[in-house]
């Protein structure tokens, strides 16, 4: 998957990923990434109740 304009590489609790930092989205680099992402934000936001998520934004 290419990197989408706009989006910075980052990492979720491990997980490679792209953030947008104007519209706070957060996708994975491929089908199995972005499922594991959406898995752990529903444990991090219904389970665990999270305020903020653990998101690594690398500078490119």
């Amino acid at each position: 998957m290419k990197k989408p304009e706009n989006f910075k590489n980052a990492y979720y609790r491990k997980i490679p990923a792209y953030f947008n930092l104007e519209t706070d989205e957060l996708i994975g680099r491929n089908w199995f990434y972005d499922l594991l992402i959406e898995i752990n934000v529903f444990v991090d936001a219904k389970i665990l109740m999270l305020e903020e998520f653990p998101i690594l934004i690398k500078e490119d």
